[in-house]
């Protein structure tokens, strides 16, 4: 039997006078969210996406989705709407409305029966999946939402392509199809771990040389030997990063990857690929080592330098 979702839920208020403070914008959101949390309790329902919506003295409007996986508590529901409207007015989730916040509505979206939802309505969640949700929102709590993300799959030519980082509870919108055809795409099988940004490395000859990829795409000497230099520091080069929850395509650290010099027992490559053809070309070629003993790195050669692009488990 299919369930039809029932219809929206909306709470909304008006400030006077205008908010351009969060402790002044809380109490409203606390009261709207409360008042939504008690209509969805009447009806017995959850709601699988929550709205937050305001709109500025100048008439813009800021509109968040963000997804729900069954009840939330008033609490959480304020925590929610709290942050989203934390990130507005201090411009961490865009720029900043240059003008108070006037109003804000909360809308519940995607209404069911609460049974319904923890039978599987949106899909059941293991044990495991729930707890390391809860883990992220205190983290959201404790840092801001904007900084813990999820990498979710998308459509590209490249492993990192195929990986897009989002808000963790944020509605994944605007992901490009991972069925479109992706002329020079690496084939599969793809890296199990792709790093947030590439690492940079060294491949060299046994004669410690530098190989470099040549303009006709051809190796200039036989690798032997991938440098994989040591980090800097959590949080030197990028103060206050984000944090990122595991998913499909890892983008945390190298696996067993370290720092340090590997041999190479063999290679496959290079594929040369030229992105962007509608503006400025970007060229670059893609190569696999096997290392001695660890296993398969995908290189990534592009503006004389090699960098870690991803790691087979």
């Amino acid at each position: 039997m299919v369930h039809r979702p029932d219809p929206d839920i909306t709470t909304a208020a008006t400030l006077d006078p205008p908010a351009e403070r969060i402790d002044t914008a809380a109490f409203t959101a606390r009261r709207l969210a409360e008042e939504l949390q008690n209509r969805l309790l009447r009806r017995g329902a959850v709601c699988a996406r929550l709205e937050v919506a305001a709109r500025a003295t100048t008439g813009r409007e800021l509109v968040r989705t963000w997804r729900i996986d069954g009840a939330l508590t008033a609490s959480e529901l304020t925590d929610r709407v709290r942050w989203q409207l934390e990130g507005w007015l201090s411009g961490r989730s865009g720029r900043a409305p240059s003008a108070p916040l006037a109003r804000i509505e909360l809308v519940a979206r995607e209404v069911g029966p609460a049974g319904a939802a923890q039978d599987g309505l949106w899909g059941r969640r293991a044990r495991g999946e729930v707890q390391a949700g809860r883990a992220a929102e205190r983290v959201q709590g404790l840092i801001g939402p904007e900084r813990v993300l999820v990498p979710v799959p998308e459509g590209g030519r490249s492993p990192r392509d195929r990986v897009r980082a989002v808000v963790w509870g944020d509605e994944s919108t605007g992901l490009r199809r991972t069925d479109a055809p992706w002329p020079g795409q690496i084939p599969p099988p793809y890296p199990s771990i792709v790093p947030l940004e590439a690492r940079p490395a060294a491949l060299l000859t046994a004669a410690g040389e530098l190989v470099v990829v040549d303009p006709r795409g051809h190796l200039s000497g036989a690798p032997a030997q991938l440098r994989v230099p040591t980090p800097s520091p959590p949080g030197a080069s990028v103060p206050g990063g984000p944090a990122v929850v595991g998913g499909p395509g890892r983008q945390v650290g190298l696996g067993w990857l370290r720092p340090g010099t590997h041999p190479v027992v063999a290679t496959a490559g290079p594929w040369p690929v030229t992105e962007r053809w509608w503006g400025q070309r970007r060229r670059g070629a893609w190569v696999q080592v096997d290392t001695d003993p660890g296993g398969v790195v995908l290189l990534c050669f592009r503006e004389g330098s090699w960098w870690v692009e991803g790691v087979h488990d």
